[in-house]
This record gives structure tokens, sequence and C-alpha cells, in this order.
């Protein structure tokens, strides 16, 4: 499969869900009034026009071979929107909501209109219209109800139950707080086709479909504008992904994706706004990544497709992005004051990126954090083996509680069980970065030591490269790749390809933060003389990128930096702006 696939450009509306068939080759795609296949190249077959309502978020179903998605008829402002964009601006209709399935097989042309061509059906949603209509003691519309989008066939947490879940929208109104939840109704839906479907029209809006829902679940998540997006279950863990856009009540974190434990079943629980009793489920985490409320697909081999919205004159379009599954790692909430500790399995690199870390936590509000770091000066993985395998007392142990402790001829037991770390991390060598064929076994038995020794959250640590002309050797990659671009780009398929065997938990990018710092600030501001350590500067930028990949938090200003004697030229408002732009979008 492609690293990117190209939608081609389809109308005046944005692409709202993906969804692929891995087996026959095809992807399908919903721009909001219209269904597109093409093949796994983005070669167009055909497309299924004549939705007035809003076609949001759609999944494949490899037990039946269609595709199913979320149908809203509504006259808001979304509503409104369609209808003028289609021509039929001042035309009402009812309120009310659908799953749609569509037989794709039979879509082989451009403009199969959906009720005509007996293509599409659709079911009749009675809970969502229900609580869309609703007045309650909070307001009006029942949990804040908007409609529905995030659509995907999966398993129930914590069951063998194969059903398919469809999400509501959410009003983000900040005067309430029983929208502080996510509501997935979920249906056994696997006969509707024959059972409940029907053609659908604004013109003839049947009520045709299931009494009530088999379950209504919730989510606490805090405030989201819109609710889910995207709903996609993780074909490798089971895991459920809520792609949403940003909540707006100060007192949340307010991510772009959360990540619902797959391993545990939903329990009953009190609303904590209208004290009903209610089916949770669990919050595992949440992703920093910033798309996939236009479309989400978990793969087969563990990786995901995630799709890039974008307009042209020539119409709407979406990029599928070839994505490894470490990009959407779950964070954990951590709150500031919880106790928080800090492994790295490391060498002067970690040294580096560790150096300001408690710094920047402590001037973040963090009230309980260690950091320890198992040191050997241009360590590579296989030296990290062989001295676990062997026991050597070759590392000096910093650790810092307040302040940095060194504590010499220390072996890897020692300081893994020094504490109970709370996230680990390791690393490559600077010099071998870019040579994955360096990497494993080695890193693969370390992180199954970590594992063992209570790591309940693993970051690889991408390093930055050593420079042409560095001081420190080790740049075998001068010989092999033949120079610095074509190593860097090594060093970050490394970086992938390590994210993509699942042994660890995430990433912290600093391999590409450097690399853009470098470019913004030239690489005699951000690296040392020796040309392979960082400056205090760089230090500073990577202490950042450290805090944003353990946290989850971005940061918005720069609560704790350095004094210009230390930097070397002052800080001002400009360049503020520029590192945070560097740490803030170290992943891309």
């Amino acid at each position: 499969m492609n690293k990117k696939i190209f939608s081609g450009y389809h109308g005046k509306f944005h692409c709202q869900g993906i969804a692929v068939d891995e087996k026959n080759g095809y992807i399908y795609y919903s721009f909001t009034t219209s269904l597109v296949k093409t093949d796994l190249e983005g070669n167009f077959i055909g497309s299924v026009t004549g939705l007035a309502g809003h076609l949001g978020c759609i999944d494949f179903n490899d037990r039946d071979g269609k595709v199913y998605g979320s149908l809203e008829y509504k006259n808001d402002s979304i509503g409104k929107h369609i209808m003028k964009g289609i021509g039929e601006s001042g035309k009402e209709y009812q309120d009310k909501f659908y799953a749609v399935i569509f037989d794709v097989d039979k879509i082989d042309r451009a403009d199969m209109d959906a009720k005509e061509s007996g293509i599409m059906r659709a079911v009749y949603l009675s809970d969502p219209t229900e609580d869309y209509a609703a007045e309650t003691a909070q307001g009006k519309h029942r949990y804040g109800c908007s409609g529905i989008d995030g659509t995907d066939w999966g398993f129930v947490p914590g069951t063998k139950d194969y059903r398919l879940n469809i999400c509501y929208g959410i009003y983000s109104e900040l005067d309430r707080t029983d929208n502080d939840y996510q509501v997935i109704v979920s249906y056994d839906a696997a006969d509707w086709w024959d059972r409940y479907g029907k053609p659908v029209s604004i013109d003839d809006m049947h009520t045709c479909g299931p009494e009530k829902a088999e379950r209504k679940l919730f989510v606490f998540t805090g405030n989201t504008e819109w609710g889910v997006q995207n709903l996609e279950a993780d074909k490798t863990t089971g895991d459920w992904y809520l792609a949403v856009y940003y909540g707006h009540k100060k007192q949340y974190l307010n991510p772009p994706m959360f990540v619902v434990d797959g391993s545990v079943a939903p329990k009953w629980e009190k609303h904590v706004a209208t004290g009903e009793d209610i089916l949770t489920l669990t919050v595992k985490g949440f992703s920093q990544h910033e798309y996939g409320s236009t479309g989400l697909q978990s793969l087969s081999d563990g990786n995901w497709l995630i799709s890039h919205d974008g307009a042209k004159k020539q119409g709407r379009y979406t990029n599928l992005i070839y994505t490894p599954r470490n990009r959407l790692e779950a964070i954990p909430f951590y709150n500031k004051d919880d106790e928080l500790n800090i492994f790295a399995v490391g060498n002067s690199f970690s040294v580096n990126g560790m150096r300001y870390l408690r710094d920047i936590f402590v001037a973040e509000g963090w009230t309980n954090v260690t950091l320890g770091d198992m040191y050997i000066g241009g360590c590579s993985l296989e030296r990290h083996y062989n001295n676990l395998k062997s026991g050597a007392k070759d590392y000096t142990y910093f650790r810092n509680e307040g302040e940095w402790e060194k504590i010499p001829d220390t072996d890897l037991e020692t300081g893994i069980k020094d504490k109970k770390w709370n996230v680990m991390t390791l690393q490559q060598q600077g010099g071998r970065s870019g040579m994955y064929e360096t990497y494993l076994p080695y890193a693969e038995e370390i992180a199954k030591w970590q594992r063992e020794n209570g790591a309940k959250r693993l970051l690889w640590h991408s390093v930055w490269h050593y420079l042409p002309g560095s001081t420190q050797g080790f740049c075998e990659w001068v010989d092999k790749y033949g120079g610095e671009k074509e190593f860097y780009g090594k060093n970050c398929e490394a970086s992938e390809l390590i994210g993509g065997t699942g042994l660890f938990d995430g990433n912290i990018p600093s391999n590409k933060a450097i690399k853009r710092a470098c470019r913004l600030f030239g690489e005699e501001n951000v690296y040392c003389s020796d040309r392979a350590h960082l400056s205090d500067f760089g230090c500073l930028i990577a202490g950042y990128v450290w805090y944003e990949a353990i946290t989850g938090r971005k940061v918005k200003k720069l609560s704790f930096t350095l004094p210009a004697e230390t930097l070397g030229f002052e800080m001002n408002d400009y360049l503020e702006k520029a590192i945070l732009y560097v740490i803030n979008n170290a992943n891309r």
C-alpha cells in the first residue's frame, strides 16, 4: 500500500470518513453528500450521489462486504449549509437520523443515484432522534446530542459481541455538564439490509428500524466540539479510537482523540450530571494526533491510514497517509500532582534530552517528578543488551529528585529497581540511529526487560544524528549513505520501523525537532562545537519535546527558559513563537 493515496477532487464538502476493503483492494470515502469508491492506488471506480443529508463516518464490514455509515437530516446550521450546497436553500425537512448501508459491489460508475439505483438502504435510529428532540433540565437536546457521526463495526470492549457502533455528535455548550460524555449506541445489525433497510430521501423519511439500541454506552471525556467525528476499533488491540474536535472547557485537557480500553467491559455507573444509571466505557488515555476527524482506518498490519483533508479550486480532496501505530499512542491522563517517575536507558543524548526536563515539569506546575538516566557515553543498543546479560557495572546513574545526583559504577538492575518508574525510554546511539539493522534483536530484549520491571509506558527516543565533521566518531553513515540528508531520511525511517513493531507505546521525536530547529535557528546554535551533542539552547528544545511526548500536553508558552548569558542571546516574543512552533510540530 502506498505511503500516500490521493482521493481525487470531489465536490464542495469535505471528507467525513474512510473505509478500506483490504482483501478486495478498495477504498471508500464519505464526502458528506456522496460516497466515492477507488482502488488502493486512488484510481476512481465510481460514486453514489443524491444524498441531501449529512453522510458522516463510514466503515467496511468484512463479514457481509457492505459499507455502513451515519446519515443525519436536521434543520440546523449544518443541515442548512448542506441544502445550500446542493441547491435546495430554504427547503426544510424533519429531524431524523439513520444508519445507511451501501451494497458497494454494485458501484462501478460515477454519480449513481442513492435512491434510484438500489445501492443504498437506510435504517431509522430512534435513540439519537429522540435524544436530539428532547428538552431536559440541562437544556435542549439530551446529553447535548447534535446528531450522529462516528461509525464502526467492532467488538464491544471486553466482550465477544461484534456490533455496529454509532456515536452521537455533541454540542460543546459550556453552560451545561451532561455533554461531557460521548454517547455510543450499539446494535446487532447483521440482518439490517433485509429486515429494516429502505431507500430514504428528504421527501420520504421513513421510521423503519429497531425500537431501541441494544446498548447505549457512555464515555466520560470532558468537553468536545461536535462529539465523536470518527470511531475506529484497532484491529490489533481492540481499543476504540474516538477522533473529536478540541473541546473548550478550561478544566479539561481537551485533546483531539480519546482511546477506550478494548479489554475492559462496560460497567454501570451514575451519570455525574443527571444521576442516571448508565453503562460506561473505560478511557485508556488520549492521543495527540491532530488528524483523524476526516477519516481513520486501522489496518491488518497494525498500522493506520489517516485522512488529511484539503481543498483547491478543483474541489475537496483528501490524502490518506500510511501512519505507524505509535503515532496514535495512547497517553495516560497524568495529573500534575501525580507521582511521575521517568527512567531512561541511554547515553549522552538522553543526558541532553533530560538536562532541563525536570525544570520544565516544575515550571509547568508538576509537584512530584523524579528522573533517572543510565548513562554510558556513546552506548549502543548492542552494548546495553550485553551489559544487561553480564550485569556489568559500567553505568553512571544520574538521578534527579530536585537536583542531579551522580552515582558511578552502577548496573542496569540497580537503576531500574531504584524507583517505581511510570515511564521508561530507550534509544539507539546517534551514529547508528539510521542503521535499522543495528536495532534488533537488542531493542526487543531490552524492552521486554523494561516491561517485566514495571514499565507501564515505554517510549522510543528518536535521537538526532551527528553532523558532518563531528569530532565524536561513530559516523558509519558517511560512507554507507553518502551524506547527512540521506542518513537523516534513514534515521526517520528507522524510527518509524521500530515504532511499527509494537514494542513501544509511543515516540519522543527529538530527531525531527532538532532538524527543524537547525533549519530555523542554524546548526551552530542548536549543536555544540563537537557537532554531535546539543547546545544549552538545543537541550532546552529537546526537553520540551520530551515533556510533550510524556504528558501529551501542548506547551503554549515557555514557562521555563534560560538566561541570555546561557543561551548566548536574549529571548524575545518572536524567538519564543519559533521555539513553540518547533516543539509543537515535532512529530510532523
